[in-house]
């Protein structure tokens, strides 16, 4: 899904997106699974487990090994997220995979040196 084309003599930018620049749909261009979720009034806070940050256990657990020092639970609330506002007619729960597309309003390109906005 193409947003916008932006022509730039930067090689490397950052993008950020609100969090309310994310609708949820059945299948969009953007697959995660929910990590928490708050209901406060009309709005579902969610936070999303980054989809290209994979945790993986630290070893192979042996017969007898306590399995959180081996697999590492610290790494899990290390593992890097992201928010998303959604209506709360949406029913999510976490430990659910969810769908987004983008709001292209929403959508905002830095310079990765400068921090400046494109």
């Amino acid at each position: 899904m193409l947003l916008k084309k932006l022509k730039t003599d930067l090689t490397e930018v950052f993008v950020g997106i609100r969090p309310e620049g994310f609708t949820y749909v059945e299948k969009g261009v953007l697959d995660a699974e929910v990590f928490l979720v708050e209901t406060i009034g009309r709005d579902t806070t969610l936070i999303i487990k980054d989809p290209t940050q994979i945790i993986e256990p630290l070893a192979e657990p042996n017969q007898g090994d306590d399995v959180e020092e081996v697999v590492g639970v610290k790494s899990v609330f290390e593992q890097k997220t992201f928010k998303v506002i959604v209506d709360s007619q949406h029913r999510i729960m976490p430990g659910d995979k969810v769908s987004f597309n983008i709001r292209p309003e929403k959508l905002f390109v830095f310079n990765k040196e400068t921090g400046e906005l494109v």
